[in-house]
């Protein structure tokens, strides 16, 4: 828009110069009028003002015209880049049509007319305009209207720029922040408890984002507080300025590991390593520097004080040695001798080997730094300096166990968001085989059910059938521990007494394991906890196996549950809130595991047992069930001393709800039933089944047709039946637009996901219950009755 205001000003400019021309000539006319003279030097300057006012028109990109005023309008004048803009060949057609016709929609030539009317000037309006093939593009046109000497308007000059692409891309870039935005959430966390402070400026040095380690580091309550202040002009001591970190960004598009002295909000300093890099737009430009701060002040005031005590070493908190060209020590001070224990420093005898060789590589050049040494409990790092014509050299010594520390806490850090994300990548494609798998099982689950109706127990092949069924609910177990790993296991979630849970779990375990003996140690007012139930049970029974296996010759189960408060302060995972938690603990007595099995227990597939004698899911899977109830697990483990595994739930306020016992009738009913399914023979298995409960029914096999059945029948349908991950609208949009028509329609969800991410998200819109696939008739008949408040008519045959 300001590329085409400033080209309405300059084609005015010119207008202007050109009726001074104009007015000169006539002023003149009279007075030649008896020599005839024509004013040459006039009539040269009008011929140089057109010629440039016509080559500023016709060689520029933008479309330039001229038009009569009114409802439809009349192009008077057009430059070529307009004719070609809306796909003319010759200027006599375009002149030929109305301006009217160029609009895609005609209210907004009313509109533009009325603006033009009442201001007598439009900028950068942005239309759809129509080319003369049909096709439309985005124009930005600005306009003013040139009037008589009277003051009438005659017509309308104007510019018309392209900015199609510019709105595409603008378009594309929104869509790709969105994207980012499902990413962004899973770094947030990091970003918040992140103990190296994390900026983004603009190229002013306009602080844009900072995490709560920067605004804490630079003395700020709040980041907008800090957003006030611009770093490059007033954040630097001026011994240290921002020239150095340009440099760098312009040498090599980032910074690494600068050192400088940055201005707290007291006017303190501090002094800081940062790294940071350059984020460019598609031409090139900076944007903005994204970057992280490391709070060294310790560590350089160290090496001030270290100078600046380097003549009374005496006094020196850190170690100072001097040493000779052939490696004797001459000196040390009390520091030395404290913090260098395993040295066993002695004036006038030969120093450790490390520090000899770097004496004598620093009297062949310059100074340098020993990489950090351990020494007890410390980490040190040393500086050697050659002094006195290079006949000895001291050497300066430095604790940096602080910030050894900080950068392992960082590494550890960065190494549980890889774990996770990785951990989250695997997981995904197992929920979506999981998925698959539990379709197959309940078209084969289905017709066994049907078969199974009408077969006396007495027949050859009914027991060949319960096998069949028993081997489908096998498959639905494996599958449950895939969706387990899938942090996607939570099928039913009720409020929980975890010590009942451990109870039923290790009692039925230690009835079938006798050589292993079972302690429990329940706390008595144990918290509620809102879990799946089965889930829990699969979660405690792997934990029970992996302990017997790693027993082979017997040994002892403990088990223990208390209440626990986490908080802030404590090791926490990114992922997992400070509050009221319940602890569960199991500890075996078998022969543990080192570090390397450790660090890869809970991944997907790994396993120490022979081949074919494990699937290595699961540990896996009760990693992943953990996590889908937003807890935690800990694993603590030495080689000879066996293992202790610590499961962390969030504790819940509601009552507690006790198990009741479950019934394996079929039970029959009467009603319409809408079937929504995309699957073929999951919809014609689901049909049969519902039909033999005794229930008329309606099939679909997308989300639109199902609403179009529903619509045709509005007012019949007692229940629908709707399955989540379909093509084209999915379970959830169906879902809406079923309550839009009906806000009482009962809607019964079905998938072979579990109720947890999109369902859990349906199930809190109202829908009336979840069914998980693959289910037996039994479930299904029991599942009805409950929504449709139907009395019990009886067993199916």
């Amino acid at each position: 828009m300001q590329k085409s205001l400033e080209t309405i000003s300059a084609m005015k400019a010119e207008i202007t110069r050109l009726k001074v021309i104009i007015k000169k000539l006539k002023k003149s006319a009279a007075q030649r009028k008896a020599t005839e003279c024509p004013g040459e030097d006039a009539l040269e300057e009008l011929r140089k003002s057109e010629e440039k006012y016509k080559s500023l028109t016709q060689n520029i990109n933008l479309g330039i015209y001229r038009n009569t005023t009114g409802a439809e309008g009349k192009f008077i004048e057009a430059n070529p880049a307009i004719i070609a803009m809306f796909g003319y060949d010759r200027k006599e057609e375009f002149l030929a049509i109305n301006v009217s016709d160029l609009y895609r929609n005609p209210e907004d030539r009313k509109k533009f007319n009325k603006k033009m009317l009442k201001d007598g000037i439009v900028k950068g309006k942005e239309l759809w305009l129509r080319k003369k093939d049909g096709s439309s593009f985005v124009g930005s046109v600005s306009a003013v209207a040139i009037k008589d000497e009277h003051g009438q308007v005659k017509f309308y000059d104007g510019i018309i720029e392209n900015i199609t692409d510019r709105k595409l891309a603008e378009s594309r870039i929104k869509t790709a922040l969105a994207a980012l935005g499902e990413s962004e959430e899973r770094f947030r966390t990091l970003y918040e408890n992140s103990a190296l402070g994390i900026y983004r400026t603009n190229p002013e040095g306009r602080v844009l984002m900072a995490n709560p380690a920067l605004i804490r580091m630079l003395g700020y309550s709040c980041f907008d507080e800090l957003a006030s202040r611009n770093l490059a002009k007033n954040g630097f001591e001026s011994s240290y300025p921002r020239t150095r970190f340009i440099e760098m960004i312009e040498a090599d598009g980032e910074v690494k590991g600068l050192e400088s002295a940055w201005k707290r909000k007291d006017g303190a300093t501090i002094f800081v390593r940062e790294n940071a890099r350059a984020i460019r737009n598609v031409q090139g430009g900076i944007m903005y520097y994204d970057g992280t701060v490391e709070d060294i002040t310790e560590h350089k005031r160290a090496l001030i004080e270290m100078e600046s005590l380097a003549l009374f070493p005496a006094e020196n908190p850190n170690p100072i040695l001097r040493v000779n060209r052939d490696g004797t020590l001459l000196f040390t001070n009390q520091a030395g001798v404290k913090l260098l224990p395993d040295w066993n420093l002695v004036v006038g005898e030969p120093v450790p080997q490390v520090l000899s060789q770097a004496v004598a590589e620093a009297m062949s050049g310059n100074s340098l730094e020993l990489e950090e040494i351990a020494q007890g409990s410390h980490v040190l790092s040393f500086f050697v300096v050659p002094v006195m014509s290079r006949e000895y050299a001291n050497i300066y010594g430095l604790d940096v166990t602080k910030r050894k520390r900080a950068e392992a806490e960082k590494r550890i850090l960065e190494e549980r968001l890889q774990w996770a994300e990785k951990m989250e990548a695997i997981g995904t494609l197992a929920g979506g085989i999981a998925h698959d798998f539990n379709n197959l099982l309940l078209g084969i689950q289905g017709y066994v059910s049907l078969s199974l109706l009408n077969l006396d127990p007495s027949h050859p092949n009914y027991e060949r059938l319960k096998r069949i069924e028993a081997q489908v609910q096998s498959g639905a177990e494996l599958t449950s521990q895939l969706l387990g790993f899938a942090r996607g296991g939570r099928y039913e979630v009720k409020p929980t007494d975890m010590n009942d849970i451990i109870e039923k779990t290790s009692s039925m375990f230690g009835r079938t394991k006798k050589e292993i003996s079972i302690h429990r140690k329940l706390e008595k007012d144990l918290w509620g906890v809102e879990v799946d139930r089965g889930q829990m049970e699969q979660v405690f029974v792997n934990l029970y196996v992996n302990a017997w296996q790693a027993m082979p010759k017997g040994g002892a189960i403990y088990l223990e549950t208390e209440n626990i408060m986490l908080t802030i302060e404590k090791d926490l995972p990114y992922s997992v809130k400070p509050g009221q938690y319940v602890k569960i603990t199991v500890t075996d007595t078998g022969k543990g595991m080192d570090e390397k099995i450790r660090g890869r227990i809970f991944d997907p597939f790994f396993t120490t047992k022979e081949m074919g004698r494990g699937t290595g899911l699961g540990l896996a899977t009760v990693y992943g069930i953990v996590k889908g109830h937003q807890g935690m697990i800990n694993v603590y483990s030495e080689p000879g001393h066996g293992s202790s595994f610590s499961i962390y739930l969030p504790a819940s306020n509601k009552d507690v709800q006790k198990d009741r016992t479950a019934s394996e009738k079929i039970f029959r009913g009467k009603g319409t039933v809408l079937l929504v399914e995309d699957e073929k023979i999951i919809l014609d298995v689901n049909k049969e089944m519902l039909e033999s409960l005794g229930y008329e029914v309606y099939t679909a096999g997308s989300g639109q047709d199902g609403l179009a059945v529903f619509k045709d029948r509005n007012g019949d349908i007692d229940l629908v039946i709707l399955d989540m991950i379909m093509p084209g609208l999915s379970g959830g949009e169906t879902f809406d637009r079923f309550r839009k028509i009906d806000p009482t329609v009962k809607v019964l969800l079905s998938s072979g996901y579990s109720l947890n991410g999109e369902a859990q998200h349906i199930m809190d819109r109202g829908c009336n219950g979840f069914l998980q696939k693959p289910y037996q008739i039994e479930i299904l008949s029991k599942k009805i009755r409950e929504i449709l408040g139907i009395q019990d008519e009886g067993n199916a045959p």
